[in-house]
């Protein structure tokens, strides 16, 4: 994983992150949905939802590259042009760092 990566924080801090782009653009759907499916792994069937920062993990260590590909999928429906490959793995990750850090 690349220093300064997406992939590298919490769920809550991406959820931020996508706050800080328009609700109409792909970054925001693209790191709202990341955000959404990684919080959704960190909390146990039943339980409270972890409040940010305490005993949260990055997205690397809660979503999967094929989920991962799911949810780019699933952008790229609402965005077509969206410029990250539609094949699960590393090269998807890089793209979808590129995309958040070219808008920032």
């Amino acid at each position: 994983m690349d220093k300064g990566s997406v992939f590298e924080l919490e769920p809550a801090a991406v959820c931020w992150l996508a706050r800080t782009f328009d609700d109409e653009t792909p970054q925001h759907a693209l790191l709202d949905s990341l955000a959404l499916s990684a919080e959704a792994e960190s909390v146990p069937r039943g339980m409270r939802r972890v409040e940010p920062g305490l005993e949260s993990r990055p997205l690397a260590d809660l979503l999967s590259e094929d989920k991962v590909g799911q949810i780019v999928d699933g952008v790229a429906q609402a965005f077509p042009d969206l410029p990250v490959p539609n094949r699960p793995g590393r090269a998807q990750f890089r793209a979808i760092d590129r995309l958040v850090r070219r808008a920032t």
